[in-house]
């Protein structure tokens, strides 16, 4: 069974990998099953490139106890959408109106 301490590089090691181990993976996920628009939504896909990365069975991740199996699962999530949703925010807070007047050249002086 994996040892935590051999997932504790996890994301070095999603980061060798391609496009190319990607589309294994998610062909894998749909020809078993995951029929999902986007197949790295799914745990047992984002279990699946966790094992590729890790050079494992996937069934030594599906063998760990469910709070270590979530927290796999989770990291490689992490890794594939945090970029996204930080690109994401950015953008919404460069959209953004300014709603401070300081930033508009007016100042308060209360007093």
């Amino acid at each position: 069974m994996l040892d935590m301490e051999q997932a504790k590089d996890l994301e070095a090691k999603l980061g060798t990998l391609t496009g190319y181990d990607f589309e294994i993976v998610e062909r894998e996920e749909r020809l078993a099953g995951n029929g999902l628009a986007d197949a790295a939504q799914a745990k047992s896909f984002q279990t699946r490139l966790a094992a590729r990365a890790l050079n494992v069975p996937m069934q030594e991740l599906q063998e760990l106890p469910i709070v270590k199996y979530n927290t796999i699962a989770t990291r490689v999530y992490n890794f594939l959408f945090s970029s996204l949703v930080a690109e994401l925010l950015s953008q919404k807070l460069e959209a953004a109106p300014s709603t401070s007047k300081q930033e508009d050249g007016e100042t308060s002086n209360s007093g």
